[in-house]
């Protein structure tokens, strides 16, 4: 009888030893739902992070983009390649150049935020039409179909983009072709076209991403 009592004690003592507590369980059930942070979303675009714009270092140059200056009762529009992404004044930065001759930087010069945004490849043929028409001659946002949305930072953008980046204009500069060592680049785009280029670091202040 002793043995057989000693026998269903060890029993028990294994039982409880592999049995989980309930409680380590349902804690770690909590933990898991608090670390699901919900998102930040606005018109349909979720916030995201500098780190996460891409992982392709000549995405402008690769998906084009569309430059916008101004505010809701006043802004224009046009298609860009040239610029980047970086880090300045330990900022992150888009940095681009646009032509002083065309009517987008007149807004760009006005006001102090900016965007620019990126679409998907069936939208080339409008980023196409924006960036061989000027706004002073007609309607081309009309044209095209772009719905106008104002972000958070009071810039202006498009619902159709799939990732919008707000920026704050750090530095405004006209590109002296003097400066240019390369005479052949000096040469081949200010020699004939109208103007200079202006470079422009923005800061970003904001990159949204359409919530799918």
């Amino acid at each position: 009888m002793r043995k057989f009592f000693l026998f269903a004690t060890m029993l028990s003592l294994v039982a409880s030893c592999t049995k989980a507590p309930q409680g380590d369980s349902q804690d770690r059930g909590e933990k898991a739902a608090n670390s699901e942070q919900p998102k930040d979303l606005y018109n349909g675009f979720a916030k995201d992070t500098v780190s996460n714009i891409s992982d392709n270092l000549f995405l402008i140059n690769d998906k084009w983009m569309l430059v916008t200056g101004g505010n809701e009762s006043s802004f224009n529009t046009m298609t860009a390649s040239w610029g980047g992404f970086g880090t300045i004044w330990q900022k992150p930065i888009a940095f681009m150049t646009i032509r002083d001759s065309r009517y987008t930087f007149e807004f760009l010069q006005r006001e102090p935020v900016y965007t620019i945004s990126f679409y998907e490849e069936g939208y080339k043929d409008k980023l196409q039409t924006l960036g061989s028409k000027s706004g002073r001659d007609s309607d081309k946002i009309k044209e095209v179909g772009l719905t106008p949305l104002k972000m958070p930072s009071g810039a202006m953008a498009f619902e159709e983009a799939y990732m919008i980046i707000e920026c704050k204009k750090l530095l405004s500069q006209p590109i002296d072709p003097k400066n240019i060592t390369d005479k052949t680049v000096a040469d081949q785009w200010y020699s004939k076209e109208p103007g200079v280029h202006n470079l422009y670091f923005g800061e970003i202040v904001g990159v949204w991403k359409k919530d799918k």
